[in-house]
């Protein structure tokens, strides 16, 4: 998610007055009583211009329009201007600064420039000078608050403000760079955490509100224009989504089958209750199927090195701890055939320790680890007993068996505000026919797609609590060569011979931006014979939506677009369709009164009825040999007529020929059978009619 300038409209402010009237005034609205006040007619506004994280480094701009020549001063804090019942930043009746009552990461702080030896402390507030650049370091021995640490202003602008009057206004931008545990961190005055979070299946949230405050202190000058300011506000959204995909479950005993059940990974919790950014808690649910012709069954060992987690060289990630595993040995399901097979169920809960390098906003970041659990061979009375109870004896600890499962954490962190929030998709799950994960290409570590390989793609939406509200229908399935998933369009940047889909709705369409202006692709956009609804060129095996696991999935069978190896592209473009009974109206209505705590403003929900669109790359391994490319039938034909192509090894196989009466299998469906050995049969079958004919004419 790149930054994105944007501003906020000002909502309903309070407007305090010390003096003997009082009023109250929307954000930007002449401010009226008994006599004028037109106060805060002329006044800029505040915006989160920048909330991103970038190399794991976030950033967060705020920017206020600051109007040259008027006697005011911005505030931006994470808590209300009123929220010390002791004063206010700027004290009512004297008008001078008193930083104690605004929270550490508040924009206000100590400058030398401000503060005056004749007045000692607190000091008055004068215009000239309120906002001087800093880089945040420290001036005159005197702190500056905890967070911001860059102050910058603009160059002085003319513009034409909301009365149609000419002014002249500075952009006085604020901006913290730094780890997210510094922002994390800030507090109130009471010393309470400005963050709130809520936590679901797979999704972490924290939310803060930042207050933007324009303040006119009282001028000691002027005393009867007293104390007054009016206040808005804005949601910052910080989430964290992680998922767990398995890409391979091996044993290494021949006799021993371990067949994966699910993993389900959800947050880690500190100490005090409350969810941490850095663990992730994993409940791993597996079976295993033990040849037992004479009791045998497995037992898990248990000892500190039964258990163990090797994370890849390109991670961080530590086994912290492990909170859950079998106390005792699970009974057996017995399956009777040849030879008995035992069949166990473990479950084990445990807590990583995850830091992922270079977190960028929105993008997906793998790492993937090795976890064993070390087994040996017990023998038993009753294997379908639990524990001791089957009077069992170990056979063989010397040499247990272990069970190896590599496992892919994802994390996406995502930043916003409530005005930019906005759903996305990830690909939680694209592998071939070994099962393995495809993701990324070679790029990304990962194997080649062959030629008519069987494809299946999941895909899920966030933030997780639409899941409640919509699900996901696919418009659009699109395969191209190269990697474009850094273009706005995917697929359709490249050229139509370059490319094919496999499924397209009527009414398809997608929105993007480009350049800061905002595109749209429709049917208009698909070449004219690129797809044929009644014949298509190219189709899915099957595609829907899984409700009970909130994803899409589609299935494909992967098709040569030429004979070299080369990344591909898969376009897709979904629409987040209301479940039935769900009417807008009362997902809007929902959406404030269940979420109280954790906002959820209506501009998510209407950004959730426009398409969402997802590029990923996979690798394709090109044509094997013996193969060339039929650009016609976008098909690797075997060159030699002796050879068909195999969808189970996916190479040129050679087939039997023994006469000219042989017919292979069509090419592409997998055998390669000849019937040459039917013909001594047919000619033995054909003498014996002429035989029984001429006797039976002779009747």
């Amino acid at each position: 998610m790149a930054p994105r300038a944007h501003m906020f409209g000002l909502v309903v402010g309070i407007l305090a007055v010390l003096c003997p009237r009082s009023a109250f005034a929307r954000f930007g609205d002449r401010v009226t009583d008994v006599v004028d006040d037109d106060r805060f007619e002329i006044m800029g506004q505040a915006y989160v211009d920048t909330f991103t994280v970038t190399n794991d480094v976030v950033e967060l701009d705020i920017v206020v329009e600051d109007t040259v020549g008027v006697y005011e001063f911005w505030l931006v804090d994470f808590q209300p201007y009123e929220f010390s019942p002791n004063g206010t930043l700027f004290n009512k009746d004297t008008g001078q600064m008193q930083i104690q009552y605004t929270s550490p990461c508040a924009s206000s702080f100590w400058r030398l420039d401000l503060f005056s030896p004749s007045y000692g402390y607190p000091f008055p507030f004068t215009d000239t000078g309120s906002f001087v650049p800093t880089n945040g370091s420290s001036e005159g021995g005197v702190p500056p608050k905890l967070l911001y640490n860059y102050y910058m202003k603009s160059s002085p602008y003319n513009m034409t403000d909301n009365r149609g009057e000419r002014v002249v206004r500075t952009d006085n931008r604020m901006t913290f760079q730094g780890s997210s545990y510094r922002l994390f961190n800030c507090t109130d005055t009471n010393g309470g955490n400005v963050w709130r979070y809520t936590n679901q299946t797979e999704t972490v949230e924290f939310r803060s509100t930042v207050y933007f405050t324009n303040i006119r202190p009282i001028e000691t000058a002027d005393l009867t224009k007293g104390h007054s300011y009016v206040q808005s506000h804005a949601e910052l959204i910080y989430r964290i989504s992680r998922i767990a995909l398995v890409n391979v479950v091996v044993s290494s005993s021949a006799l021993v089958k371990p067949l994966l059940n699910y993993v389900i990974i959800s947050p880690g919790f500190e100490p005090d209750g409350t969810p941490a950014k850095d663990l992730a808690t994993i409940e791993i649910q597996f079976t295993t199927s033990t040849q037992s012709p004479t009791g045998e069954r497995n037992h898990y060992i248990h000892s500190a090195t039964s258990l163990n987690y090797t994370a890849d060289y390109a991670s961080m990630h530590d086994l912290d701890s492990v909170t859950t595993y079998p106390t005792t040995t699970p009974a057996c399901v017995i399956t009777n055939g040849a030879i008995n097979l035992c069949t166990q169920t473990w479950t084990f809960v445990v807590i990583l320790s995850i830091t992922p390098r270079n977190v960028d906003d929105g993008l997906p970041v793998d790492a993937s680890g090795v976890f064993t659990w070390r087994f040996v061979t017990e023998r038993c009375n009753d294997t379908t007993e639990e524990g001791s109870s089957g009077n069992c004896t170990i056979v063989d600890d010397i040499n247990p068996s272990v069970i190896s499962m590599n496992i892919t954490i994802q994390t996406v962190v995502d930043l916003s505000d409530d005005d930019t929030d906005n759903p996305w998709l990830v690909v939680t799950r694209l592998s071939g026919a070994d099962n393995l994960d495809l993701r990324g290409g070679f790029a990304a570590g990962r194997r080649g797609v062959n030629h008519l390989e069987d494809v299946r793609m999941e895909v899920k939406f966030y933030p997780e609590f639409l899941w409640d509200y919509f699900t996901l229908d696919l418009k659009l399935f699109m395969v191209c060569i190269g990697d474009q998933t850094s273009h706005p369009t995917g697929c359709f940047s490249v050229v139509k011979n370059n490319r094919y889909i496999a499924h397209l709705e009527n009414d398809f369409a997608y929105q993007y931006v480009q350049g800061g202006v905002t595109q749209y692709l429709n049917m208009s956009d698909i070449h004219e014979g690129e797809w044929d609804t009644a014949n298509p060129e190219q189709s899915l095996n099957t595609h829907g939506y899984d409700g009970t696991n909130n994803l899409y999935y589609m299935e494909f069978t992967n098709t040569a677009l030429s004979s070299e190896r080369n990344s591909y592209t898969i376009t897709t473009v979904y629409r987040l369709i209301e479940k039935p009974g769900r009417k807008k109206r009362e997902i809007e209505d929902e959406s404030s009164a269940v979420f109280r705590g954790h906002v959820v403003k209506r501009d998510i929900m209407s950004s959730a009825t426009m398409p969402q669109g997802n590029h990923i790359a996979f690798e394709f391994i090109g044509c094997p040999d013996g193969s060339e490319y039929d650009e016609e039938s976008r098909h690797c034909a075997c060159t030699s007529k002796h050879h068909l192509y195999s969808k189970d090894s996916f190479l040129c196989e050679p087939i039997t020929v023994r006469g000219d009466d042989d017919v292979p299998k069509k090419e592409g469906s997998g055998a390669t059978h000849t019937y040459a050995h039917l013909c001594p049969i047919c000619c033995l079958l054909l003498t014996i009619i002429v035989i029984l004919c001429a006797e039976y004419g002779k009747l």
